[in-house]
């Protein structure tokens, strides 16, 4: 029965992606739960966001724990659908620093924040890590959201190598007077570790109060990490590591990551 709904649920969205073209030339509008505007540049992406921020449980809690004037640093934005939540979250005295290095992607998003009327989310084009430089992004036209600066492609796809300027977020956050971050969300497909280690100094002066950060098996071995890496390396800069459940809450403290073939999200905070 669930293979069946299932099936049956990807042919109409297969339906409405195609009829959308075919009589608009463009995919449909959709909207998130705040009646945010929004839309997505493949199918794959339109499967995966047609119906709001599909990772509800964090969404949650950001909206329940993000306070009006707080910081907000979204690396790997995508579309921005972290970003439009978060723009919300933070309201007009907040901020949200995007980082968005393809192209086509950070265009998508600069509409998005255009069509919303938000003027809270700055935009930068470049890919975070642990070094200042350049780098080469493995770039998915069909399937946006795989971008990433790991040296091989994944499993499934052909992707094109691009050249990004590099950046790591403790120079960034000198650079543009932020003395405090209150989320740090990381979704870079495999990268998130080089990101950590280019925000060292935040994280062992306890300026960063939350880290949001995925992890998957595959992607992490196409950067050639051990996830295990990431819970040491925040361990060692005294960081407890959390699950989040999909109410909102934040659930058991891990002594390791468990295992995470669709990769996962997790939360991080300074030990107490």
């Amino acid at each position: 029965m669930q293979l069946a709904k299932r099936a049956f649920s990807r042919a109409v969205q297969f339906s409405e992606w195609h009829v959308s073209h075919l009589l608009l030339g463009r995919p449909l509008w959709l909207q998130n739960r705040f009646r945010q505007r929004y839309e997505a540049l493949c199918f794959a992406d339109y499967k995966h966001l047609r119906n709001g921020n599909p990772e509800v449980g964090e969404s949650l809690w950001m909206e329940r724990n993000l306070r009006k004037g707080d910081v907000v640093l979204d690396v790997g934005a995508n579309h921005g659908i972290v970003s439009l939540e978060c723009s919300l979250f933070v309201g007009p005295t907040g901020k949200v620093h995007a980082f968005e290095p393809a192209p086509r992607t950070r265009a998508c998003l600069i509409r998005h924040l255009m069509i919303n009327h938000i003027n809270n989310v700055s935009v930068f084009g470049v890919a975070v890590s642990d070094s200042v430089g350049t780098a080469q992004l493995r770039v998915y036209e069909n399937a946006t959201g795989m971008s990433t600066l790991s040296a091989s492609q994944t499993d499934h796809l052909a992707g094109d190598l691009i050249e990004v300027p590099t950046v790591t977020l403790d120079l960034h956050c000198e650079e543009h007077g932020i003395r405090t971050v209150d989320l740090l969300k990381l979704d870079i497909e495999g990268h998130e570790l080089f990101a950590l280690r280019g925000t060292s100094k935040m994280l062992m002066t306890k300026r960063v109060r939350a880290i949001l950060f995925e992890v998957g098996d595959r992607t992490c071995r196409h950067a050639k990490v051990d996830p295990q890496q990431l819970f040491m390396e925040l361990q060692t800069l005294n960081y407890d590591i959390y699950t989040i459940q999909g109410s909102g809450d934040v659930g058991q403290r891990l002594t390791r990551l468990p295992p995470t073939p669709f990769a996962q999200n997790f939360l991080a905070v300074p030990v107490q």
